[in-house]
């Protein structure tokens, strides 16, 4: 009898942790400090133990990526990512960014990324790796293969995005968490430009949506939601500053992603 009740009780917790489907992918390259060291950041905790069921992507970048081979990012980064690290919370991932130039990266340039993220120190050491400007072709995959593999070897519980921006072969579907399906403006979004089937599945694509309106596009996001993707972003900044700020609704954005899932 004690056995089963603590079988039970064991199920229920798992559901009570239980992460919804569609998280939140932010190119998180606003500058952690601003007035006081986080400050900058501290919308994005609040959200994080707020909505404790809602993945967050946080993708940091530094220096156009890591910095030189085998640096160590400044005292700002050291200490707000570690602050995000020690928030507690098994909804969020601090992803690495690394350039790679739609495949023609030198590749030791992009190795070289991936290894400077991974000798961080322990307490603001990033779990996995976002691939910015990634090839979509099928004759790239094995290229991208051998990065995504450097990335399992490197962190442990590890996690990769890819971001071609576009429809990707379906091979980049086999070797990473998520693909970035689309990025580009609002306006030019339609949910009929992903394609989604069991080649390039829902649960695998994220969207980032720029230059949006000045209010929170709620309808879309529902939309979104309802699709199954992995990750969205909408921001109602231009593409210069679309990551370099917070959207003017990140807080209802967050609200709607979570509440548009239900309870888990």
């Amino acid at each position: 009898m004690l056995h089963s009740l603590l079988l039970v009780i064991g199920s229920l917790a798992a559901i009570a942790t239980a992460l919804k489907p569609t998280g939140i992918l932010f190119p998180l390259y606003i500058y952690p400090a601003s007035q006081t060291a986080c400050d900058t950041w501290a919308p994005i905790a609040t959200a994080i133990t707020t909505y404790s069921s809602l993945p967050f992507y946080l993708v940091i970048n530094p220096a156009s990526g890591p910095g030189g081979v085998n640096s160590q990012p400044d005292s700002f980064y050291q200490q707000c990512i570690a602050e995000l690290l020690s928030l507690g919370q098994n909804n969020s991932r601090v992803l690495g960014y690394v350039a790679t130039g739609y495949g023609d990266r030198a590749s030791e340039s992009v190795v070289a990324d991936i290894q400077t993220y991974a000798q961080w120190a322990e307490s603001y050491r990033p779990s996995g790796i976002f691939f910015d400007e990634a090839a979509s072709d099928a004759n790239s995959v094995s290229k991208y293969t051998t990065y995504t593999s450097s990335v399992a070897s490197s962190f442990p519980d590890s996690f990769t995005i890819l971001n071609p921006g576009t429809t990707a072969a379906s091979g980049y579907y086999t070797i990473a968490d998520l693909v970035v399906s689309y990025e580009a403006t609002f306006d030019g979004f339609q949910t009929s430009n992903l394609v989604l089937n069991s080649g390039s599945p829902a649960p695998q694509q994220a969207v980032l949506l720029h230059t949006g309106p000045s209010t929170e596009p709620t309808d879309l996001v529902k939309s979104l939601v309802d699709l199954n993707l992995g990750g969205l972003f909408i921001t109602d900044f231009p593409n210069a500053d679309a990551y370099s700020n917070l959207p003017s609704y990140w807080t209802g954005f967050c609200a709607d992603v979570d509440g548009s899932q239900g309870s888990t």
